[in-house]
């Protein structure tokens, strides 16, 4: 085995220092900066982009983290053994700890201007738009060993940091640490549980004896930051885009819960205010910045009349900035072959030119040369889309049932106007909902019974998580999808927007109707693989130009 070549499977770093300077490499026909370290609190060493097998980061939106996993050549246990130097470069054994505290930092940035080959002249709005950039939890370890002698793979699989610590932590959190102000003041409650006259409590901690119920967008808020930034120093940084709800809720950590816990709880119960018809939010913690948003899910779905290459609607300014302005939302792709022409990468974006050296066809990148077309499972249609019956036992001590909000009327209501009307290019609509209807569901004869627990006030809109909200979710998410893979662009990302076309000659037909058109992305993969970076992108398909003719059925 050549020692040099299993040298320069590792960079230097010590004492946990930084290392050294970047790794500037080309994959495919451009050049990036790829940095990749392993650090255990006391040594910090670099991971070549030559001894990497497979790296794939996935940005998933129904999850506020993004995880993935990365198998690197690990020959002879090179990494935990080789104390010395070479190439003038010192190398100090790693140690795996293995408790969570293996931290895997990631940052890669492509070239994006002609001449900054060691890609150091990029502008943080730039980096914002363009850098994959990470800290890992390494939670779990594998080997492979190969026939050959001393020959393996080490396969870490990784998630964020902040989903690390939250699932490790105990939060011993109660909605009554929620500070009140101007901004989240509380209404009054009557009897019935509406809201009348607020009364504002300005920069006062509420007492245990006080009414301790708060927004469930404030009291999401103030539990990341305890978790994140009082009682650890991770940090946690809020974005100006944050969803105060619409609904308040008295929550107090059990004795088995973890932060986690908490956090999901806390979601189960989020819904938006009255402008934004009460659907579910996002949170999400964005790559560079590391900003958590919390948005309502009809913010992503209204941003999205475009013409080619720009905006022409209206956008969310936070929105904007999370997705990466104007370049950030919407892209064209086509079903056909590569072309092997030349044009330089910059020109996709607008910023460089036809002399960049790193010159490849800005078209090729947008090519779909196979793909699967799946329509969604039935339970999913069944079972989401229909009449919910939603149980719960309200603050006034009587048990009560939520039908008519949550029956399939109004799940079909609530799809059409905050989901398919707002995917309409025409202020005339002309967009119709994809999903088929039966009998049974539209005459109640196949219903769904859940029960809510610990509902606070304004439970009438809560309990739309659990029918109208559950429908209106599965349409977004678990609706006709296409999945494929093109050629890597770090940019792109969940909560954004494809159209798929054709370039290849087959003959027009139905079924393209059904293919073609406008698709949500709801996942991202960004995968690095024997020398080259590729996506594979999941894109949901809520709508129609054309009325559906199925039969009606029973």
């Amino acid at each position: 085995m050549n020692f040099k070549s299993v040298l320069s499977n590792f960079t230097g770093g010590a004492g946990g220092e930084k290392g050294d300077t970047s790794n500037i490499i080309k994959i495919g026909d451009n050049q990036y900066k790829f940095d990749v370290f392993l650090w255990n609190g006391e040594t910090k060493t670099g991971i070549t982009y030559t001894s990497i097998q497979e790296l794939k980061i996935v940005d998933d939106l129904r999850y506020f983290f993004s995880y993935g996993y990365m198998t690197f050549n690990d020959n002879n246990d090179f990494l935990e053994s080789f104390d010395g130097a070479g190439d003038g470069k010192k190398i100090i054994p790693y140690t795996f700890r293995g408790d969570g505290r293996d931290y895997l930092q990631i940052e890669i940035m492509p070239q994006i201007h002609q001449n900054d080959e060691n890609v150091s002249e990029s502008s943080e709005k730039e980096k914002q738009e363009f850098c994959l950039k990470y800290t890992f939890s390494v939670y779990k370890i594998e080997e492979e060993m190969m026939e050959d002698r001393g020959v393996k793979y080490k396969k870490l699989y990784f998630w964020d940091t902040d989903y690390q610590f939250l699932n490790e932590m105990n939060s011993n959190f109660s909605t009554s640490e929620v500070t009140l102000s101007k901004e989240n003041s509380i209404p009054q409650n009557n009897k019935g549980g509406s809201t009348t006259a607020s009364t504002t409590q300005e920069n006062k901690k509420v007492k245990n004896t006080d009414d301790f119920k708060r927004y469930t967008g404030d009291s999401i808020k103030a539990l990341l930051k305890k978790c994140l930034s009082e009682k650890t120093t991770i940090g946690f940084k809020a974005s100006k885009e944050w969803d105060k709800g619409g609904t308040l809720l008295e929550h107090s950590t059990n004795g088995t819960s973890k932060a986690i816990d908490d956090l999901q709880y806390l979601m189960q119960y989020h819904v938006s205010d009255k402008s934004y018809d009460y659907v579910p939010c996002i949170l999400k913690k964005t790559r560079y910045t590391e900003e958590y948003t919390l948005i309502p899910i009809t913010t992503y779905l209204k941003n999205t009349i475009y013409t080619s290459g720009g905006i022409t609607g209206g956008l969310a300014s936070g929105l904007a900035g999370m997705l990466g302005g104007g370049r950030g939302l919407s892209e064209d792709f086509y079903i056909g072959k590569l072309d092997t022409g030349g044009d330089a990468m910059g020109n996709v974006f607008k910023n460089s030119s036809k002399a960049s050296q790193n010159s490849f066809n800005g078209a090729n990148y947008n090519i779909i040369e196979n793909y699967s077309f799946l329509k969604p499972d039935v339970d999913i249609i069944q079972k989401d889309v229909s009449t919910h019956f939603v149980h719960s036992y309200d603050p006034d001590g009587f048990f009560t049932c939520s039908i008519k909000s949550n029956n399939f009327k109004n799940s079909k209501k609530s799809i059409f106007n905050d989901n398919v009307k707002s995917l309409s290019d025409s202020p005339n609509g002309g967009t119709y909902d994809i999903l088929p209807s039966n009998q049974l569901r539209e005459e109640n004869m196949s219903v769904q019974h859940v029960y809510a627990s610990g509902l606070g006030i304004g439970q009438d809109f809560q309990k739309l998580n659990f029918g109208r909200n559950k429908a209106l979710l599965a349409s977004i998410f678990k609706n006709t999808a296409i999945y494929f893979r093109a050629r890597g662009l770090t940019r792109r990302k969940s909560g954004t927007f494809f159209t798929v076309n054709r370039l290849d000659n087959q003959t027009k037909n139905d079924h393209d109707k059904a293919v073609l058109g406008k698709y949500f992305t709801t996942l991202v993969i960004h995968e690095f693989k024997k020398g080259m970076y590729y996506n594979h992108i999941y894109g949901v398909k809520s709508t129609t130009n054309e009325k559906q003719k199925f039969a009606e059925m029973l």
